[in-house]
């Protein structure tokens, strides 16, 4: 691989890291202040505490860091792994809320937050 090469391929990382730091940085904040991302919002979701309360920053950043890990191959100039994991997560999330008797992922689960009626 050439010098450029390496070059452009740190920048396309580069720009792929700092794409996903904002996009990251963008979901905590709406989880953590207004409860819901325009996406959640759109749908007449809200994410809560377990307990029905707004999440803390805590609960909203760990949410946001454990739905978006799966993207961290992708990030990788080789996307190979990516492809593969990204679509296993997606299955094992929506298997997760498939049997769970209160319809929340592992995600949640694990953040201690569940998406809920906003209405």
């Amino acid at each position: 691989m050439s010098d450029t090469n390496v070059v452009v391929v740190g920048l396309e990382a580069f720009h792929r890291v700092d794409s996903e730091g904002r996009r990251l940085l963008s979901l905590v904040v709406m989880e953590w202040r207004y409860g819901a991302t325009l996406e959640k919002r759109l749908l007449g979701l809200k994410v809560t505490s377990v307990e029905m309360q707004p999440p803390a920053l805590r609960s909203a950043l760990r949410s946001a860091l454990i739905r978006r890990a799966w993207l961290l191959p992708q990030l990788l100039p080789t996307t190979a792994l990516g492809v593969v994991i990204s679509p296993a997560v997606a299955a094992i999330t929506l298997a997760t809320i498939a049997v769970s008797t209160d319809k929340r992922g592992w995600h949640d689960h694990l953040a201690g937050t569940s998406v809920v009626q906003a209405r």
